[in-house]
């Protein structure tokens, strides 16, 4: 069983949390967020430990895998943080602000040697896959455009 982490628990975090309990090798067992009564309502739902701060959750040694759910301005710290802790990481996107921060966080994955990934999932969406099959099969001729749009209500919460 690997052991989740949560930083965020915002929009994001729920939808990380929601995703990680459907998963049977996992369980969210910490998260942490700025506002505390997020954090104290994300880990009721869970069962999950809050802690005050990242270096708090960070610290726990049963912590396998940290979901940065953070706003983009706080990934670079989140990451680079949970990389020198020795955790793998899921980076909600977009992964940093500028191109340098991105490389020193990139950087600093390489050298802890953890797991990293940015959650750029659209690509794993049956439609997205699909839509690529049939380019990469030829079917649909060669593209010189392709406009896709994705639609929804921001979810209330």
């Amino acid at each position: 069983m690997l052991k989740v982490g949560i930083i965020g628990a915002g929009n994001m975090g729920r939808v990380h949390t929601s995703g990680f309990e459907q998963l049977s090798q996992t369980q969210v067992v910490a998260v942490t967020d700025t506002n505390p009564e997020a954090a104290e309502r994300l880990a009721h739902q869970t069962g999950a430990k809050v802690y005050p701060d990242v270096a708090g959750l960070l610290s726990d040694a049963d912590i396998d895998i940290v979901a940065v759910c953070t706003p983009t301005v706080h990934h670079y710290d989140a990451v680079v943080q949970t990389a020198r802790a020795g955790k793998h990481i899921f980076c909600e996107k977009p992964l940093a602000r500028t191109l340098e921060e991105g490389r020193k966080m990139l950087c600093a994955v390489e050298s802890a040697g953890v797991k990293f990934m940015v959650g750029h999932v659209l690509r794993f969406f049956p439609e997205y896959r699909r839509t690529k099959e049939l380019i990469d099969s030829g079917s649909v001729g060669r593209p010189g455009i392709a406009r896709l749009s994705r639609m929804g209500v921001f979810p209330a919460g």
